[in-house]
């Protein structure tokens, strides 16, 4: 291990001494002979202004404090005079006669003259302007001939080089460029020498420019950014450059003003900052930046005291060069107390051994603690103790088997000591008995009615007995009416007395009816029922199949056959499957064969068939449908069963349309029944027609009355003409009025045209009512007839008295009726 040597605290005794002495020597030199005359500053590193009188200034300030050359600003004298002053101290005022006042920073010369004024300080007026043969003060009219005569001589006058004016009596400004300006106004259109500006060339660059037009900026190493505004040279340049135009840094490894100091030697690769002197890329290791003077603080070290002692080094910290510790830090060892102690050993400088009781003699490296745990049966950090009773192993972590007698065994195996529990075995007692053992060193087997699945190693009892035994160790057959596995099955309901063997569960007493099989548990053999299925059956049962317990047939019954067992034949009147259908009631006396529902007994007139159902074919009626219908019949059919005929040909009725209908039928015809008519031919009335139209009246259905000049208003009942005559004056058939000759008209004379007039007139009257009373009666008849006949068809089938019998009531429709007129006799 190292430790502070003599050299080293001599080398820092060097360094101290250095620094006072670096502090120091400044003002040592300063107070002893100050500056040499011309410089100034910390170090006298500055030069004073060349402006300065005589290149003197104060030695701390750099002041110019004798004062300034002519032209520059005081107390510095880094500046020109402001514009408008001049000479020493700038205390002069440009002459009134300048044009803005402007003129030379050192003579004073006017740039330029106001008009009216020449020479070198204008001091020379010419308060008259000049004009041909008249004088006139200057003013308005003088500018105004001043331009007009600037119109006329223009293109012809010309001044000399150096000159301008309106009579070339001006000298252009000698900052202008060649000397030349402009004629008329005095500018310096070509522009100015270096280092001046403005129209006139009359304003020195401002700071920080110089050359032509003021277009360059002073070099960035001048002092104050400031330069001759002529040439751009630095009055004094900025620390850490050189050269005249002060735009060279120092050289590497110097820095300073006029880059005269040399950086230190503890900057890294010895270069440092050209301007502040400061190591700019770090110090040398060991070393603290900025100025690498001081050595690194306690902690880091390295390069620019970057890095941290390292973390195994005790309190005396690390050398500030390489990092290496004065001392290292219990458990650890090497040059930077980074490496932990060698296996098996710890603390102070690695000297202690690990106890044998740590697991693989591995201990921490710091404490000595057992961090990966004890060997077995031992406890606590050091592993110095046995362990607590009930527990044993690694670490301890483990408990005593509860199985092992008092719960003791031993504190490195873990082996029970005492012995074992009932059931359990070897050394930790912690296997159980074999299959088949149970008991107090396993030395007991299993009860011999225990199913395959063996005994509880502890109590013996069975986990499962064989079939027909219970009880913990299966000992005890079941219980009446059970068997099986633990007894858990029932025997079957259908065993007699519902017993059966223990074991086995066989009905050993036998079945129920309907039932069979040792267990009673099958049905029937399809086609047998009743006990011991000994019983077929009943033939009539459809697919003869039966119910197994009671014999009836549960399918049902063949056509034919009914009761629970089908021994029994169809009620009369029903026949086919289940007797749920009805004889035919076309069946005489409505029965028929149970099976095959056949009419055994014959069927009604106008049926046919077995059983009875179809109607006879058109044409044919009666028993057996063996009888035609009658020849009567217009479409040559009839009822099936009477043999009445649908419809009659025209002019016949009756029921075989055998009778004729009465001739006084009109084309109509006669009910078909009842044969009256269904209309009258023209003069007759009545149901048969045979009755003539009454007095007064004829035609059809005697609508039409006879005419009132037909002698007694009588008429021929079928045509209508008068055949008794007609009346005084009238003629014909028809009694027409009778045609006169002028002369038998005239002899009547007044009285006989009086007489009819009124006559004429009474006659006309009476026609008139006549009509009117015709008209209405006539319409009431017909729409009476037309109710009657088209309201109730007049073929309709009402029987007559004769068909119904003497005791029905007879329906007669008003077809059947004749007109209202047939009834009035």
């Amino acid at each position: 291990m190292n430790y502070v040597s003599g050299d080293h605290m001599n080398m820092n005794n060097r360094k101290l001494f250095n620094h006072w002495f670096i502090f120091l020597l400044p003002l040592f030199f300063s107070e002893v002979e100050g500056c040499v005359p011309g410089t100034w500053g910390y170090w006298c590193e500055h030069r004073c202004n060349l402006r300065c009188l005589f290149s003197t200034c104060d030695r701390m300030s750099g002041i110019c404090d004798l004062g300034c050359e002519p032209g520059f600003e005081p107390p510095a004298c880094t500046e020109l005079c402001v514009h408008g002053e001049y000479g020493n101290g700038c205390s002069q005022k440009c002459p009134d006669e300048c044009a803005d006042r402007s003129c030379h920073h050192v003579t004073g010369e006017c740039f330029t003259c106001k008009l009216g004024y020449h020479e070198i300080l204008c001091d020379e007026g010419t308060t008259l302007c000049l004009r041909p043969l008249l004088y006139f003060h200057r003013d308005f009219l003088c500018k105004k001939h001043w331009i007009e005569r600037k119109q006329i001589l223009a293109s012809t006058h010309v001044c000399i080089p150096g000159k301008w004016g309106y009579w070339c009596q001006q000298n252009c400004n000698r900052r202008c460029l060649d000397s030349k300006c402009n004629r008329e106004s005095g500018l310096c259109d070509h522009g100015c020498e270096p280092g001046y500006s403005s129209p006139t060339c009359s304003k020195v660059c401002s700071k920080g420019h110089y050359g032509k037009s003021c277009s360059h900026k002073c070099p960035i190493g001048c002092a104050d950014g400031s330069c001759d505004h002529v040439t751009g040279v630095c009055f004094t340049c900025k620390r850490g450059y050189h050269g005249s135009l002060c735009d060279q840094e120092c050289e590497d490894g110097h820095w300073g003003l006029k880059c005269s100091r040399s950086c230190s030697r503890l900057c890294y690769l010895k270069s440092c900052n050209h301007v502040t002197g400061q190591c700019d890329i770090g110090c040398e290791r060991g070393y603290k930046p900025p100025n690498c003077m001081e050595a690194c603080p306690y902690g880091f070290y390295d390069y620019n005291c970057s890095k941290l002692c390292p973390p195994g080094c005790s309190e005396e910290g690390c050398q500030a060069e390489n990092g290496d510790c004065y001392t290292c830090i219990s458990g650890y060892q090497g040059d930077h107390c980074d490496k932990e102690c060698a296996n098996g050993h710890w603390g102070l400088n690695c000297s202690n051994s690990c106890s044998d009781l740590c697991l693989n003699g591995s201990c921490n490296h710091v404490t000595g603690q057992c961090d990966l745990g004890c060997v077995p049966g031992y406890q606590s950090p050091n592993c110095d103790e046995e362990c607590n009773s009930g527990q044993w192993g690694k670490n301890c972590s483990k408990s005593c088997d509860q199985k092992c007698l008092s719960k003791s065994c031993d504190h490195v195996t873990g082996h029970c000591d005492k012995g074992c529990v009932a059931g359990y075995r070897s050394p930790n007692c912690n296997e159980a008995c074999g299959f088949g053992y149970h008991g107090s060193s396993c030395s007991q087997s299993c009860p011999t009615r225990c199913s395959e699945k063996g005994c509880d190693h502890t109590t013996g009892h069975c986990f499962e007995c064989i079939p027909g035994y219970q009880g913990p160790i299966c000992d005890r057959e079941c219980n009446s009416g059970q068997w099986g596995q633990n007894c858990s099955k029932s025997c079957d309901q259908k065993c007699l007395s519902k017993s059966c063997d223990h074991v086995t569960g066989h009905c050993d007493k036998g079945c129920v009816a309907g039932y069979r099989s040792p267990n009673c548990n099958e049905e029937c053999n399809s086609g047998q029922w009743g006990q011991n299925c000994s019983k077929s059956c009943d033939q009539k049962c459809l697919s003869k199949s039966c119910d197994h317990v009671t014999g009836h047939c549960d399918k049902g019954c063949v056509a034919g056959y009914r009761s629970p067992n089908c021994n029994e034949e169809c009620d009369i009147g029903l026949w086919g499957l289940g007797c749920n259908r009805s004889c035919s009631s076309h069946c005489l006396n409505e029965t028929c064969d149970h099976v095959t529902g056949h009419c055994n007994k014959g069927c009604m007139a106008g049926y046919l068939l077995s059983n009875c159902t179809e109607a006879c074919p058109h044409g044919y009626h009666g028993k057996h449908c063996s009888q035609t219908c009658p020849r009567g019949c217009a479409d040559g059919g009839c009822d099936h069963m009477t043999g009445h005929c649908h419809t009659c040909h025209p002019g016949k009725y009756g029921k075989s349309c055998s009778k004729t209908c009465p001739k006084g039928c009109s084309a109509e015809g006669c009910h078909r029944k009842t044969g009256h008519c269904l209309a009258c031919v023209p003069g007759y009335r009545g149901r048969a027609c045979d009755s003539e139209c009454d007095h007064g009246q004829w035609g059809l259905n005697c609508f039409n009355s006879c005419q009132i000049f037909c002698v007694n208003g009588s008429c021929h009942h079928v045509t209508g003409q008068c055949d008794m005559g007609c009346d005084s004056g009238y003629q014909s058939s028809n009694c027409t009025p009778v045609q006169r000759s002028t002369k038998e008209v005239l002899k009547t004379g007044s009285t006989s045209t009086t007489i009819g007039v009124t006559l004429t007139s009474v006659a006309i009257a009476i026609i008139v009512v006549t009509a009117i009373a015709v008209f209405v009666y006539r319409r009431n008849r017909k729409f009476s007839y037309r109710v009657y006949t088209s309201v109730i068809d007049p073929r309709s089938e009402v029987m007559s008295m004769e068909e119904a019998g003497a005791d029905l009531p007879v329906e007669i429709s008003p077809s059947d009726r004749a007109p209202l007129s047939n009834y009035f006799n």
